[in-house]
């Protein structure tokens, strides 16, 4: 039987590999350093509750979802709409206005062609 920490670690790189994310990518959305990050998916390393709800969260599943250790990673239809999203929400909210603005104003150029 597997200990609860090789259960996470094996969740996040599965996880982590379905949205196709690289380490580095999902170390930078959880503001975690990319070697504790690996560390902490190869159970080398212990991490707090915190550390586990950053990932969680660049993970952009729910905690529910994360834990339901039994059944395969769930992934978007769309991986990098799935990456967009988990980058807006490490942003404050002027940042997500100003990229929503951005975004709304490059669609209105594509429709004016």
């Amino acid at each position: 039987m597997e200990n609860i920490r090789q259960m996470i670690g094996a969740r996040i790189r599965s996880l982590r590999q379905a949205k196709g994310y690289s380490i580095e990518e999902l170390a930078l959305l959880s503001g975690l350093n990319p070697s504790h990050l690996g560390k902490i998916e190869r159970i080398e390393r212990n991490f707090t509750i915190d550390t586990l709800n950053k990932i969680i969260l660049a993970l952009n599943v729910s905690p529910g979802d994360f834990f339901c250790f039994d059944s395969p990673a769930n992934v978007q239809e769309d991986p990098l709409i799935d990456k967009t999203m988990s980058c807006l929400k490490v942003l404050n909210a002027n940042d997500q206005k100003a990229v929503y603005e951005i975004a709304a104003h490059f669609l209105m150029r594509k429709e004016d062609s």
